[in-house]
């Protein structure tokens, strides 16, 4: 299978689970009603389990074959209290629906957030200027799966917006140094980061961080000032400095590749 489409496929893969745990809520709910009214209505009125659990399934939306039990206080809160639940049902799924829908937008914020939250080995870009966009369209390519984190939105991103909806990439928008995005990012479970912004104090400091909350992920990152970016290399715990003079995709790719 070609790296492009196992990843593709991968992308729409967790799609699914997202737009399956929309209705998490409504599926344990409907479970737990259904087999406890199953169990009550096949004590009380001793007939077969089949015909107790499509009971209370009817008696959840006001459809139930079985008269109002008058005189057996239980039934009767059993007969009062089932249809509640199934208008808490009704409004659940109403509610799972709105969101399974919303999963389906690559450009909105819940899909990007609910993706990038279940990303496991993977690379995360940070900064997706000139240098970075350049390498997302090569990592496409490849069997790495790939989460974006960009300071930027909106005013001149056309390009950018346009690649990612087709390809599907989950792209958390906010400040890289704070850790609340990069966890956002599912950094913690990444196997690489590139850290690709022109500020080599602000890559340095990202660096820092992330290190925190993942020791053992790969990190590559892009200096202007490759002196200083070796100087400090061991001190951040950066795994592989390329400066800017001398800096071209395939050197980024391929000290991605290097960590197999």
């Amino acid at each position: 299978m070609p790296p492009r489409l196992r990843t593709r496929l991968g992308v729409y893969r967790r799609e699914v689970l997202i737009r399956l745990n929309a209705f998490k809520t409504f599926i344990r709910i409907f479970i737990a009603v259904s087999l406890t009214g199953m169990t009550i209505l096949r004590i009380k009125f001793d007939i077969p389990l089949a015909q107790a659990l499509y009971e209370a399934i009817s008696l959840m939306f006001f459809a139930s074959s079985i008269d109002f039990p008058s005189g057996d206080v239980f039934l009767e809160i059993i007969w009062i209290i089932y249809p509640l639940f199934g208008l808490i049902l009704l409004g659940d799924g109403l509610s799972g629906i709105s969101t399974a829908i919303k999963f389906g937008d690559p450009t909105s914020e819940i899909w990007n957030q609910e993706v990038a939250k279940i990303m496991k080995d993977h690379v995360v870009i940070v900064g997706i200027g000139n240098v970075g966009f350049k390498i997302l369209k090569e990592l496409v390519k490849t069997e790495y799966e790939v989460t974006v984190i960009d300071k930027s939105t909106g005013e001149g991103r056309d390009e950018y917006e346009e690649f990612q909806e087709n390809h599907r990439i989950p792209t958390i928008y906010g400040d890289a140094s704070k850790e609340g995005i990069l966890e956002k990012a599912s950094v913690g479970e990444a196997r690489t980061m590139i850290i690709a912004i022109d500020d080599d104090l602000l890559n340095l400091k990202i660096a820092l961080l992330v290190r925190k909350l993942n020791p053992d992920l790969h990190l590559i990152v892009r200096m202007f000032d490759l002196e200083f970016g070796e100087q400090m290399q061991k001190k951040v715990g950066i795994n592989k400095i390329i400066s800017t003079s001398s800096i071209s995709v395939p050197h980024f790719v391929d000290a991605i590749k290097n960590t197999d």
